[in-house]
């Protein structure tokens, strides 16, 4: 916006994994610059003014969603801002904020992984019930572009995932820690970002085998975290 553009969802995804690809460069490069700069003053008398500035890696997260919004300026004649308003873009933040817990730097709402599904490397994380929303949302992971999604690798992980999600769903608790193990071999070597969640879903099960739900459960999540 203010221009129309057909292929939205296909472009704010090409733009999360430049933005991710960007951010890391940025870290890495700001780490190479701290080693050089420790290698240059190497043998050099300590000043205790000046002490070693740790550098912290840079995280950010990615929420992206489809749907009909009200975008342009938003405001008064004297005070306005250019934003975007509507459910879906309160939905695309909820989706940003999740991506802390699930691990995963960009995540997908299921409008707009069903626009691209079988365009880019992307897998679903969860069924959630996100805050402000009594519907649940199918949320996925986007990992990568189509040459990771033509990996033989990613192509079995994601399979695995898929399985892994079904018996979780029927509470088929063993089954599930199975496949996660499965997981953690393959994820490991694939993309190592997805750890974290490889661990969440280990962590829930563990409490979920110490708190027996209903036969008729629905295996959503409801999430408090904004």
């Amino acid at each position: 916006a203010p221009l129309d553009n057909a292929d939205h969802p296909r472009a704010a995804c090409r733009a999360a994994l430049k933005m991710m690809a960007d951010v890391d460069s940025f870290n890495r490069e700001r780490l190479r610059a701290q080693k050089r700069k420790r290698v240059g003053q190497k043998g050099q008398k300590s000043d205790k003014r000046q002490p070693w500035v740790t550098v912290h890696r840079i995280n950010v997260g990615i929420g992206i969603n489809t749907g009909q919004c009200v975008v342009g300026n938003m405001g008064s004649d004297t005070r306005f801002d250019y934003t975007a308003l509507g459910d879906p873009v309160n939905v695309a933040s909820r989706l940003e904020g999740l991506s802390r817990y699930y691990g995963a730097a960009i995540i997908l709402g299921q409008a707009t992984a069903r626009e691209v599904f079988d365009e880019f490397a992307i897998i679903e994380l969860d069924v959630v019930r996100v805050v402000g929303k009594e519907v649940p949302e199918t949320i996925y992971a986007l990992l990568g572009d189509e040459t990771l999604r033509q990996n033989t690798a990613f192509q079995e992980a994601r399979a695995t995932n898929d399985q892994m999600l079904a018996a979780y769903r029927a509470q088929d608790w063993d089954q599930a820690e199975t496949l996660l193990a499965e997981l953690k071999a393959a994820f490991d070597h694939l993309v190592r970002v997805l750890r974290d969640y490889l661990q969440m879903y280990t962590d829930r099960i563990a409490d979920l085998r110490q708190d027996p739900q209903d036969p008729d459960w629905d295996g959503v999540f409801s999430s408090t975290r904004k």
